[in-house]
């Protein structure tokens, strides 16, 4: 039996596998009329956490929003130019983005995820391979990983 998406989440980071796996995820998401979802996760460092504790919910929304919007516009970009998208979203999460991601397939009801292997630095690199491993492992739906 083949799997065919109704809904597929793409976690994005601005990183070019980032960019290579939004490209799969509009193609797939494009040839079976499955809904496409990015996900941005900025990451829950102690600084920032503890840089945070004391901001109120707009504040700290406020700060997700200018953290997320080079890469949110990025991807906004790449989606303009495929055709036959049926829908879109986009999500911003603070957090653990292995937890982050899990918990958005579960709350958007996506069932598969496409993301890159890797992360926008050598350190990222090191931490995203470890959270596509994570997530490949952990998720309730097909995960498809693109280098």
């Amino acid at each position: 039996m083949t799997h065919r998406p109704k809904h597929i989440l793409v976690p994005i980071d601005g990183s070019a596998g980032a960019e290579h796996a939004l490209g799969v995820g509009a193609m797939l998401a494009r040839v079976t009329g499955a809904k496409l979802t990015t996900l941005y996760v900025v990451g829950a460092t102690s600084a920032e956490t503890m840089g945070m504790r004391h901001m109120d919910r707009e504040a700290i929304d406020d700060h997700l929003r200018h953290a997320a919007a080079p890469v949110l516009d990025k991807a906004r970009a790449a989606l303009a130019s495929e055709e036959g998208l049926s829908a879109t979203d986009e999500l911003v999460r603070f957090g653990d983005p292995a937890d982050e991601i899990l918990g958005a397939v579960r709350r958007v009801g996506a069932d598969h995820v496409v993301m890159g292997s890797r992360g926008q630095t050598a350190l990222q690199g090191l931490v995203m391979g470890s959270v596509s491993e994570k997530v490949a492992r952990m998720a309730p739906c097909p995960v498809t990983i693109v280098r």
